[in-house]
């Protein structure tokens, strides 16, 4: 039964195969959409922190102006969550966007996998030339490299900039020392205290 479906329709073995390679890159892509919300928004919270520490410790922020702060920076941090995270998770992700990227690593592609794409879409397209379609689609995709369809640069900069702020927070914690340290971060993050923070040890 399997040799008479493979000669009704030819081309559905490499359309197998192509299909199976731009779910891949789909999820790829995908996946670091969230990590890149991920990291954007730690960042934030480590730059939030390490300012607000500063500021506070040096000026002795008052009450309001903490919780003022804190209220804006939680909106501010709701509103990229949506739009790095949440719509990403609602939003398809375009099999032509996906085609393109995976092209993007194939020596001289010749829209092979794109026009497979398109192909896949279209329903006057006659059988032979759809084989003809999904087999130069596989041969191409034999050659791509799916670990640099998506340019990971983006996430290199967000978690950079992570790390630097928290090995700031670290050298805070040790310039401040813990008491004081903690009694700062405690008034950032649940700024609804008027004590001041206790002053740094002599």
């Amino acid at each position: 039964m399997a040799a008479v479906a493979e000669k009704k329709d030819p081309g559905a073995r490499f359309g197998s195969q192509v299909d199976e390679q731009l779910a891949d890159a789909t999820s790829r892509i995908r996946g670091h959409d969230l990590a890149f919300g991920g990291l954007v928004l730690g960042a934030m919270v480590l730059v939030y922190a390490t300012a607000m520490i500063l500021l506070d410790r040096y000026l002795n922020l008052p009450e309001w102006v903490r919780q003022a702060s804190l209220g804006g920076f939680a909106a501010l941090v709701l509103a990229v969550g949506y739009l790095t995270i949440v719509r990403p998770l609602r939003r398809r992700i375009n099999p032509l966007y996906a085609a393109v990227q995976v092209e993007r690593t194939i020596e001289d592609p010749k829209n092979s996998v794109v026009g497979y794409v398109d192909a896949r879409e279209r329903e006057d397209l006659h059988p032979s030339v759809r084989a003809a379609v999904a087999a130069r689609a596989a041969r191409s995709m034999g050659k791509a490299d799916l670990n640099r369809a998506v340019d990971h640069r983006s996430l290199l900069y967000a978690g950079g900039v992570a790390v630097v702020f928290l090995l700031a927070l670290v050298v805070l914690f040790f310039v401040f020392r813990p008491a004081q340290f903690a009694s700062l971060a405690g008034r950032t993050f649940v700024p609804f205290s008027s004590d001041p923070s206790p002053p740094a040890p002599g």
